[in-house]
């Protein structure tokens, strides 16, 4: 196999989020932008019957390009949880000062991405890329005076919205005409809080019967969604259980935490390293 040959290609939903006003922060509001932003995002996935855990992230700052695998249903994606982030930003801003408030341009685009060595490359994740980055959906913001506007590409517009697979119809969308210099074309534009009609059983929604509370201007999470973390082993046993405990998760009681982990290395001889966790006596020896 020739160095830098692709081994792998999909298909893939790609959505991009970034948030305004991001660069006009000191430098500890852009850290808790990033902090709410990321809750928020995993919250509504969770609430939407989504599992964000499976989408590979490539993290922005004060956004992220998101590729998701074919398990994750579209439908849920362009609907459910466009609804509840919306929520999530409504009560987040609420009684915040304008410049306080986190408000969000999305877009979505279908098509082939490419595994790359620094993240994902391909039509889908430029094509998408150059939607939320237009000056007409900055602009389509702006105007809305909302918490987020959703821009979706032509086709998939085409596929999803007019094939009727989600709650969200043809008037719910306005027609947005992008005409730059890397970029002409024309995308759909939905203000969720304007126009959004009520969840209908027909496409199915995300169960809303035991919603979330809301507490006015914190992000709203459900306590079983998913914690992201930095995994951090210690020496440390009680009753021959290894333990770690981080006081800022202790407000996720029964959420499951998820991380990437470096299990060990493989040496010049060929010898696997790591770490074995037992039980009983057997935990605190070395392995």
């Amino acid at each position: 196999m020739e160095e830098g040959q692709i081994t792998h290609k999909l298909r893939a939903l790609c959505v991009t989020v970034d948030a305004k006003g991001y660069s006009k922060r000191a430098a500890k509001g852009q850290y808790e932008l990033q902090h709410d932003l990321l809750g928020m995002l995993d919250a509504a996935a969770f609430d939407a019957g989504l599992d964000r855990m499976k989408w590979a992230l490539q993290p922005q700052g004060d956004g992220e390009l998101a590729v998701l695998p074919g398990d994750q249903d579209e439908r849920l994606v362009v609907d459910a949880f466009v609804r509840h982030l919306d929520a999530q930003l409504t009560a987040f801003n609420e009684d915040r000062l304008p410049d306080a408030r986190l408000r969000l341009r999305i877009a979505m685009h279908h098509g082939v991405a490419v595994d790359a060595p620094n993240g994902y490359s391909g039509p889908a994740p430029v094509h998408v890329s150059r939607l939320l980055d237009s000056a007409a959906l900055r602009e389509a913001l702006e105007e809305s005076g909302a918490n987020l506007v959703l821009a979706l590409s032509e086709s998939f517009y085409e596929e999803l919205v007019l094939s009727r697979l989600t709650s969200l119809r043809q008037e719910d969308f306005r027609p947005l005409e992008i005409d730059e210099a890397k970029f002409q074309g024309r995308a759909w534009v939905h203000v969720p809080s304007r126009s959004l009609p009520p969840c209908t059983d027909v496409p199915p929604c995300a169960d809303d019967s035991n919603p979330a509370e809301a507490v006015p201007g914190n992000p709203v999470r459900s306590s079983a969604a998913p914690v992201r973390a930095e995994a951090t082993t210690t020496a440390d046993t009680v009753d021959g259980r290894l333990i770690g405990v981080d006081a800022e998760l202790s407000d996720h009681r029964s959420a499951e935490i998820r991380s990437e982990m470096r299990l060990g290395s493989i040496g010049e001889t060929g010898n696997v390293t790591g770490v074995r966790i037992g039980n009983g006596a057997r935990d605190e020896r070395e392995s």
